[in-house]
């Protein structure tokens, strides 16, 4: 038979080996280590994820801005085109009115002095199509990762706000000044409106325009500031059309994935 003793030991060594296992202190420090090694790993992981997410919504809000952005200049650039084209051609029509309003004034050249005079109550703003950067000044612009396109575009946009609109702003007060005095000048009452600039036939030189010498000097004076505003507003015109363009440009060079 087996020794009582001998028995009672091995029932006392298998009791303390379950407790052992059972027990988790008793574990292994590697145990420890890669259990936590893989709940750092899920959270390291989740971290990344959100991160390429988030980073996925940027770029593609930056794409849309982009593509947004480069419309806005296109559409700045026709704009100023024809803001370009409507001066030259006011100046022009300047020259022509300032010369048949020479003294002595010719009864024969009243139909051209309607047309002339009627054009000049004509007046264009600048049409700027700033929705996209207005967006972005409210801020979004962490969102284009090229600073030199940022820097660019705030640049552009100053240049409209702070010198373009300044000037377009004073060329329209001498517009404003130009009609009050035009107003002294012709019977407003008998410009007809009409596609083929019609003149009424029953209608006389004298009635139709103040044979008033003081007057029509003055007016020709002020006729020859309002053409001086003109030309400044030109001038800054082919210099914001040159800037848009370089934007284009740039804006092309510095994200060719997007927009190509």
């Amino acid at each position: 038979m087996p020794d009582k003793k001998q028995t009672s030991r091995k029932e006392q060594s298998k009791v303390a080996s379950e407790s052992n296992r059972d027990n988790p202190v008793s574990k292994k420090w590697w145990k420890y280590l890669l259990e936590s090694l893989m709940l750092f790993i899920a959270v390291a992981l989740g971290f990344l994820s959100d991160n390429l997410r988030e980073q996925f919504v940027d770029r593609k809000k930056e794409k849309q801005y982009i593509l947004s952005m480069l419309e806005d200049l296109k559409q700045d650039t026709l704009s100023i085109r024809q803001n370009i084209d409507f001066w030259q051609a006011r100046i022009k029509g300047i020259d022509s009115l300032r010369h048949f309003l020479k003294p002595p004034l010719n009864p024969e050249n009243g139909v051209t002095l309607y047309r002339l005079l009627w054009k000049m109550y004509d007046f264009t703003d600048l049409k700027y199509h700033d929705e996209t950067i207005q967006q972005l000044k409210s801020g979004n612009f962490g969102l284009l990762k090229n600073q030199h396109v940022v820097t660019e575009l705030v640049n552009y946009d100053l240049l409209i706000h702070n010198q373009y609109y300044y000037i377009e702003q004073s060329t329209r007060d001498q517009y404003i000044y130009l009609r009050h005095l035009q107003h002294e000048l012709v019977d407003a009452d008998n410009f007809t409106i009409s596609s083929e600039w019609t003149f009424k036939p029953d209608l006389s030189f004298h009635f139709f325009i103040k044979n008033d010498a003081d007057k029509i000097f003055n007016y020709t004076n002020e006729l020859f500031n309002y053409k001086h505003f003109a030309s400044v507003l030109i001038v800054n015109d082919k210099n914001l059309l040159q800037t848009a363009s370089k934007l284009i440009y740039l804006i092309h060079k510095e994200y060719p994935k997007l927009v190509n």
